[in-house]
């Protein structure tokens, strides 16, 4: 059998034959040579890609200590800061960026599967991100109020595991709050987001803000039953 690499020499020019069934070099003298054998030479990926599943709520989180991921298309990763107990948004990382290691983020991306590939490349860190999260399911540590992620009756954010807002045991590769505010007293219970209306949310107690004095953006005062925006201690809320 004629090497592939001593044919290469000699072509002038290759086609398929038949359209799609066999592939045929014709030679600088004119003679044809059908291949019968073709080797492959691969390089195995350094491990499997994780493939993540999000559901309508289209949103997910994502933690990795030790590898880094080219975000795929369709999907827009985001960390977040706290300012004046406000969760806000802080960064955002678009398809073909890099997610760091040892980053966690929150995911948004319409309902369905994505596949995210390990890279080498080491990508830019937010160092204002409040987000943690754990390789295992783990306790969580590094503050004294601690706030999972859930699609909760406020919407999707993060919220309290714990009456007290204690610590919890986290999933795998899911990300966490960990916060510790300036008086326990006023910790909230939840801290959520809403990308329809873009209003960033900041939420006291369920029993603090039944007890306050609440009005709609029309400046009229409405009741613990009412939903929509409202605003409380001159703030906007997202009541659902």
């Amino acid at each position: 059998m004629m090497s592939l690499k001593r044919i290469k020499k000699d072509i002038d020019i290759w086609s398929s034959l038949n359209g799609v069934d066999s592939v045929m070099f014709i030679l600088g003298d004119g003679n044809q040579v059908r291949i019968k054998t073709i080797g492959i030479v691969y390089e195995a990926l350094p491990s499997d890609p994780v493939v993540l599943t999000i559901s309508a709520a289209r949103h997910a989180t994502l933690y990795y200590s030790d590898k880094a991921f080219t975000i795929p298309q369709g999907v827009v990763a985001q960390t977040y800061k706290i300012e004046d107990n406000m969760l806000k948004l802080s960064k955002k990382y678009a398809s073909g960026d890099v997610l760091p290691k040892d980053m966690a983020v929150v995911l948004e991306a319409d309902e369905g599967r994505y596949t995210f590939w390990m890279t080498e490349k080491q990508g830019e860190r937010d160092e204002k991100n409040v987000l943690k999260g754990t390789d295992d399911n783990s306790q969580t540590t590094g503050g004294t109020i601690y706030y999972g992620f859930s699609n909760g009756k406020r919407g999707v954010g993060f919220y309290w595991r714990q009456a007290d807002g204690g610590a919890f045991e986290n999933g795998a590769h899911k990300a966490y709050i960990a916060y510790t505010p300036s008086s326990t007293a006023q910790a909230k219970s939840y801290l959520v987001f809403d990308t329809a209306t873009g209003v960033r949310l900041t939420a006291f107690q369920e029993s603090q803000m039944e007890d306050e004095p609440t009005y709609n953006l029309a400046g009229q005062r409405v009741g613990k039953d009412y939903k929509g925006i409202v605003i409380t201690r001159g703030k906007k809320y997202l009541r659902k």
